[in-house]
């Protein structure tokens, strides 16, 4: 591959990865506006590494709405979990309309303080 070749591919990887950061700020937004409150339970608790020289903690949680189970992951960026275990609870909120869409209730409750009423 030609260095044209890298710099499209390149191109395109950087589209990708800002696509995938608006996609989750649109879904963080909709959680900030029709979010249901709700309690998770943390099953995983791993090292991730972030970067090249950075570790965060990673976390897989479940939960149920309508009787159906709901897995997701998150990233505890600011250390505010460290503390969790496996079985331990996690609050959370999800949309009605797709559960399959959650994040932790900090980064729900983070983003409304951001944007004015």
């Amino acid at each position: 591959m030609g260095f044209v070749g890298i710099c499209l591919l390149g191109l395109v990887i950087v589209g990708l990865v800002v696509r995938g950061a608006i996609g989750r700020g649109k879904q963080v937004q909709a959680l900030t506006q029709r979010g249901i409150a709700t309690q998770a339970q943390v099953v995983r608790k791993c090292r991730k590494l972030v970067g090249s020289h950075r570790h965060e903690w990673a976390f897989r949680y479940r939960f149920s709405v309508e009787g159906r189970e709901f897995d997701a992951q998150t990233l505890d960026v600011r250390d505010a979990f460290t503390h969790l275990e496996p079985g331990d609870t996690l609050d959370i909120y999800y949309l009605p309309e797709n559960p399959s869409v959650s994040a932790p209730a900090w980064l729900v409750d983070e983003a409304r303080s951001a944007v004015p009423t």
